[in-house]
């Protein structure tokens, strides 16, 4: 696989961040250390955010995740972390990036970085307030902001946008609602965002009840590059080429699911099989797939999206029913949204891969 093809370079590359593929590398070779209490390393606790923000680290660094929080080894997960996850503390003669969960670093400590959530509010730079334990959407909202930031400290970019940002937030409350009364679920296009549901899933298991029926769509197969970025896929198991709906459905009956694998690809004119109450959760990375999504007959909608730069970071979510009008505004082509401007060949050839 070309360096260029490896999903982080790309985007540092992208955004003009290194002078070449090499310095990327240079640049992602560190390891980083999770630090957290013991007594918050529990499944009813931080522990999906302990591993939500270890899967995402593996995956941008090519050193060694310590994972220093009282733990001899992994709690329920829904894949398995990799080989250079090890669960004991780095030592202070090891050179690393140290990230505290839950917990305050040490006076005089560095360059760190700090993170917190307890119930629905999840904080950055400090720690929360209260007894409250952290709920999984809370745990996954603290990790997709540590391991970004850790990303930025790294490769010398901010870690947000200094003018939208705040030190706290609270997720919407709702958020117990057991899953059958969205009635069968779907989740459409499994891949970065398709598999960040599906763990998500795996942790509110507890908290929920089970749909009917789960329908897993998507008609690609796993290529080279796709383990920097999707999180189900483990670095040891025979995934290469297999048909991501197929795969993923057997790791869904592991966790007590009965899904249901769906290997299309979707057009215009395609309609949602079940004529009961469906909600779609879509995980595709264009618009044109959501306009699709929109017009296929579901009840309703909810979809993110993730921004493509570096430099402007952005994650957008709806929640909308199943309306093709809505989704002719929300989701314009992109010709629509950015002015044409001259690029090389270079960028070109970036911007033809995923990043």
């Amino acid at each position: 696989m070309e360096a260029c093809e490896q999903r982080i370079i790309n985007g540092m590359l992208k955004a003009g961040l290194t002078a070449g593929s090499d310095e990327a590398i240079r640049l992602l070779d560190r390891d980083v250390e999770v630090i957290g209490s013991p007594a918050r390393a529990t499944e009813s606790d931080l522990w999906p955010a302990v591993w939500a923000l270890c899967s995402a680290l593996e995956r941008q660094f090519t050193g060694r995740i310590h994972i220093n929080v009282g733990l001899r080894g992994p709690l329920g997960q829904p894949a398995r972390l990799g080989s250079r996850c090890v669960f004991e503390a780095a030592g202070a003669e090891v050179a690393c990036l140290r990230i505290f969960l839950g917990c305050a670093p040490p006076l005089g400590e560095g360059q760190a970085l700090v993170g917190d959530a307890r119930g629905s509010e999840v904080r950055y730079g400090s720690l929360a307030s209260g007894g409250d334990s952290a709920t999984p959407e809370s745990c996954f909202a603290l990790a997709g902001y540590l391991g970004f930031a850790a990303l930025a400290i790294s490769v010398g970019i901010p870690a947000f946008r200094e003018g939208l940002a705040c030190t706290a937030m609270t997720l919407p409350s709702g958020i117990d609602v057991p899953v059958s009364g969205l009635g069968d679920l779907a989740f459409l296009g499994l891949g970065h965002l398709g598999q960040a549901y599906l763990s998500l899933l795996y942790f509110q298991r507890r908290r929920v009840a089970i749909p009917a029926k789960i329908t897993l769509l998507d008609g690609g197969t796993f290529e080279d590059g796709n383990w920097h970025t999707q999180v189900l896929i483990e670095e040891d198991s025979k995934w290469l080429g297999v048909q991501k709906a197929t795969y993923l459905s057997e790791r869904l009956i592991g966790w007590g699911f009965s899904p249901v694998p769906d290997q299309v690809t979707l057009s215009w004119g395609w309609r949602a099989r079940s004529a009961r109450s469906l909600t779609a959760i879509l995980g595709f990375d264009n618009f044109p797939a959501r306009r699709i999504a929109a017009a296929a007959g579901y009840s309703w909608l909810i979809e993110a999206g993730l921004g493509d730069s570096f430099l402007q970071p952005r994650l957008t979510w709806h929640s909308i029913p199943s309306d093709s009008r809505l989704a002719s505004r929300l989701f314009p082509d992109r010709e629509d949204l950015e002015p044409a401007r001259p690029r090389n060949a270079f960028e070109d050839d970036l911007r033809s891969r995923s990043g």
